[in-house]
């Protein structure tokens, strides 16, 4: 006839069926924080990040949780202090249905004019992060000879490869037929103009 229920609520809400926000709320403190061990718990021995700098032209591919420790330290030491480098994120788009972030970050005292990041994600773990570099003009690439992690090179086999490569053929013959093929009616594309900083 009658059934109490009693139960404490999470302060911050339940977050239980939004691992995404969940794992990038995390990432986005522990990246302002420069905490190598929290910026980890967002990732596991199989995930991988790919940087691209365009200031050296340079790819890297870290695997794993100690590559990828590494690249962060690297990074953080590029950096400096957040406080002073001017660090902002003018977007940040959270997409649970997708389990992707789309993110557009700046620290021009540090030399990043802009850098972009999408991230893939498993749940509340990243299981690949793509980071483009747009140096500041004379700034001081992020990626050296020197820098860790693997160079990146395409396998050149594999449906993922053949999808792309039709992408790609199609995008630079400019058939937008061909293009259209690419991509299902519920797909996103996510268009950021450096320039003006709008997003569509």
């Amino acid at each position: 006839h009658t059934q109490n229920v009693v139960y404490r609520s999470d302060p911050a809400g339940d977050l239980t069926n939004q691992p995404v926000q969940r794992g990038w709320d995390n990432h986005f403190a522990a990246f302002g924080g420069q905490d190598l061990d929290r910026i980890l718990l967002d990732y596991s021995e199989t995930s991988r990040l790919n940087i691209y700098d365009f200031g050296s032209g340079m790819n890297r591919t870290f695997y794993g949780l100690t590559e990828i420790r590494g690249a962060f330290a690297e990074l953080f030491t590029y950096l400096g202090d957040n406080s002073q480098n001017g660090l902002a994120a003018p977007v940040v788009d959270v997409d649970e249905e997708r389990g992707s972030v789309f993110l557009v970050w700046e620290a021009p005292a540090a030399g990043i004019a802009h850098a972009t990041d999408t991230f893939d994600f498993i749940g509340a773990t990243i299981a690949v992060q793509t980071f483009t570099i747009f140096p500041a003009d004379g700034a001081t690439p992020v990626l050296t000879p020197s820098s860790s992690g693997s160079l990146i090179v395409g396998n050149g086999e594999g449906p993922a490869y053949d999808r792309f490569m039709h992408h790609f053929a199609a995008f630079g013959a400019g058939d937008l037929a061909a293009n259209a093929e690419d991509y299902a009616e519920d797909c996103v594309v996510n268009v950021h103009d450096l320039r003006t900083g709008v997003t569509t």
